[in-house]
């Protein structure tokens, strides 16, 4: 069995690549969106798409759909700062027969050693995707969330 890289095989499978596509397109709004979205929702809604001019958002549970839908004039206005085609939200709440939407822990288990262990690996990589994405993780970890306080600047009193 002969091994080929990473990049070949997701270079040569058409549905991985139309995958890659609409990951490379959906990233930047996701990132967007997980700042402007309160911390406390942002772990139970996922945005699963775009349509025309709608953000498509799967919420969990139609507790924080109510929020989102609540919320949404000043989430849309917030998401065409950075994405003007952007013009509504789309929330749906996840189903049963729904892929579960995953939390993503951000800034837990992942102390600064770690996060140099990270780093190194990193400088090893040659320029592929998962040197990408370990640049991602990294940059991430370091920068604190919205309405949190860096750790280096918070008081210990």
């Amino acid at each position: 069995m002969s091994s080929r890289p990473l990049q070949d095989i997701l270079r040569d499978d058409s549905t991985l690549t139309q995958l890659q596509g609409r990951m490379a397109q959906l990233a930047p709004v996701q990132k967007v969106w997980r700042q402007v979205v309160p911390h406390p929702l942002v772990d139970y809604a996922e945005i699963t798409g775009v349509e025309g001019d709608a953000l498509l958002i799967r919420a969990r549970g139609g507790a924080v759909a109510a929020k989102l839908k609540q919320m949404a004039p000043s989430l849309t206005r917030a998401l065409s700062q950075s994405f003007p085609e952007i013009k509504i939200l789309k929330i749906q709440v996840a189903t049963p027969e729904s892929p579960p939407i995953i939390r993503h822990r951000t800034g837990h288990g992942l102390s600064s050693t770690g996060l140099g262990y990270f780093q190194e690996l990193c400088d090893t990589l040659p320029p592929s995707p998962l040197k990408d994405a370990i640049e991602r993780l990294i940059k991430e970890r370091q920068e604190p969330r919205r309405g949190q306080t860096p750790p280096e600047t918070s008081s210990g009193v």
